[in-house]
């Protein structure tokens, strides 16, 4: 029995492991023509907002756009495959 998959959720947070997931991932979408979505999860317990310059930002924000703009930057088997960012729509 062949296992299919119609959709893949992988968590980032920007560690090596979450890195190989998300490749491993990326592997399996491609030979199941899956799409994937990528999914980054901030602990909000401790204060996240710091001053920069003159602006006030919310690292944790920062930081999960930047995992998640560079995971779709990551190169793929199939060129035409994309993890979608359903956090951002």
């Amino acid at each position: 029995m062949m296992v299919m998959y119609d959709r893949i959720l992988v968590s980032i947070d920007g560690s090596d492991s979450a890195t190989v997931a998300l490749d491993h991932a990326l592997e399996i979408a491609s030979d199941h023509d899956a799409p994937v979505t990528h999914l980054y999860v901030a602990d909000t317990n401790e204060p996240s907002q710091t001053r920069t310059e003159t602006d006030v930002v919310d690292v944790l924000e920062r930081e999960g756009d930047c995992l998640t703009n560079g995971s779709l930057e990551l190169p793929r088997n199939d060129a035409e495959k994309k993890p979608s960012n359903e956090a951002e729509q």
